[in-house]
């Protein structure tokens, strides 16, 4: 053998050797699977690395526990999203689940958990009444005119839909007895801007029953793009009859509504603030005095909306007349608290200033100043409460309006022929209707606060008082 065969045998076996450490060195180690002796490279374990996970995170698109399947956070929780997700309450958009829907309450085999709206794009249901859960709900209700009606069930969307795809003969919105079955013979209507599906019974609820309403996919808006997902919701009569709400038409639009005048006087240190918007009419904005951005202006505020005039203020002055000429024709069920102080009236055998919902009267003067008093939904958020007066209501200071098993301040009324006078450092709950004037606070200025609205056919005075819009 010469000397160049010699070194080209040395040259292969070096190689071979060379190539035989390689691949003793790449098949040690961590970080992921062996495959066919190729290792495969996690980068969650590289920080930095491309594609890598920040600690605490997932992917996009992943879902956490608590998480829908787009990464975004439920109703109520913040954390644990994912990488691209973030904490929505109530917004009704793809992968959300609408705040106050999901509560307990049962949902029929094979449709989707109530509130739950799906990852796709499209429609959803924002939220149903009565509330998925709800117990003690009334099984017809009263409304304009004294009449009697079956209690109605409603769906409202996050979008315009095709009444053609939910109305009477559709069959996209069904109402069922949940034990057996059996389905409720019914009608369903929209409203105008055709947001909200009603389906209105023929024959009033049985009582002490379970229902479930479902709205199904054949619900579409009027391009022809489907519900998200079907729609289930439960809840469960009671025995009583119910009050419908008093129609505010657009005086709802207004935290607070005047007719002659509206005054504050409030200091710097503790201002008058209306978180909503505030409308004068026939008066000007010359009538208007004390708030920053009226003429003389003052300390108080108005956070959002600021100061209204003219004709959108004349219709909502004319829709709360017809509110309050409703609300006082209505008598049917009706309890009379006399001049009883509210704090002490026993509704129905129950216990001092408790007041299940319904209606309530006084020929002369509401009066709560002996204690507090307690609005008791039983279980029912969607329950109407209307408290009418044939003069006056009258608050003692530093006197509560409480709210229990699930009562809204939204969902309370009180319509007075004509004023309210509510004392310093009250806590009040509902909206008041008011056929003169209104006066929140004293001058001592120590602040009231009411959630709710402020509505006078003529003036309002407020001292150091916060009008907050009621939760809905």
């Amino acid at each position: 053998m010469n000397n160049s065969e010699r070194c080209g045998g040395m040259l292969r076996w070096f190689i071979v050797l060379l190539l035989a450490f390689i691949v003793l060195g790449c098949g040690s180690g961590g970080g992921g699977e062996n495959v066919n002796g190729i290792q495969a490279v996690n980068p969650a374990v590289v920080p930095g690395a491309p594609g890598a996970i920040p600690p605490g995170t997932t992917p996009s698109g992943t879902a956490l526990a608590g998480t829908t399947s787009s990464g975004t956070a439920l109703s109520g929780s913040s954390s644990g999203t994912g990488s691209s997700g973030t904490g929505l309450t109530g917004t009704g958009s793809a992968g959300t689940i609408p705040s106050g829907s999901g509560s307990s309450g049962t949902t029929p085999s094979g449709t989707a958990p109530s509130g739950t709206t799906g990852t796709g794009n499209g429609p959803t249901v924002l939220s149903s009444n009565p509330t998925n859960g709800a117990i003690n709900v009334a099984v017809s209700t009263i409304g304009s005119g004294n009449v009697v009606i079956p209690r109605t069930i409603s769906a409202t969307f996050s979008e315009a839909m095709n009444p053609a795809s939910i109305v009477s003969p559709a069959v996209s919105f069904t109402v069922k007895e949940t034990a057996s079955g059996s389905s409720v013979a019914g009608s369903v209507s929209m409203n105008a801007t055709n947001t909200i599906a009603t389906f209105a019974p023929h024959a009033v609820l049985a009582s002490n029953r379970q229902f479930t309403a479902i709205v199904t996919t054949a619900a579409s808006n009027p391009a022809g793009t489907a519900l998200v997902s079907n729609y289930g919701w439960s809840f469960t009569t009671g025995t009583q009859i119910g009050q419908a709400p008093i129609n505010l038409g657009t005086a709802a639009n207004f935290m607070v509504l005047g007719g002659t005048s509206i005054a504050n006087s409030s200091a710097a240190s503790n201002p008058t603030r209306v978180n909503g918007q505030l409308g004068i009419d026939p008066g000007s904005a010359t009538n208007v005095t004390g708030f920053s951005d009226s003429t003389p202006s003052g300390t108080g505020i108005i956070l959002t909306g600021g100061i209204q005039f003219g004709p959108i203020i004349r219709q909502a002055k004319n829709d709360l007349s017809a509110a309050l000429a409703e609300a006082n024709a209505r008598t049917n069920n009706q309890i009379s608290v006399g001049s009883n102080d509210l704090a002490s009236t026993m509704v129905n055998g129950g216990s001092p200033g408790v007041y299940p919902p319904g209606l309530y009267a006084s020929v002369s003067t509401l009066i709560l100043n002996a204690g507090n008093m307690t609005l008791d939904a039983k279980g029912d958020p969607d329950a109407i409460w209307v408290f009418k007066a044939g003069s006056h209501l009258i608050v003692g200071d530093t006197r509560q309006i409480l709210l229990l098993n699930g009562a809204k301040a939204a969902n309370v009324f009180w319509t007075l022929g004509s004023s309210a006078t509510l004392g310093d450092q009250v806590g009040f709950k509902g909206n008041i209707l008011a056929g003169t004037s209104n006066t929140l606070g004293t001058t001592s200025a120590l602040g009231t606060t009411v959630e709710g609205r402020m509505l006078s056919v003529s003036g309002l005075n407020m001292y150091a008082a916060t009008v907050n819009a009621p939760a809905p």
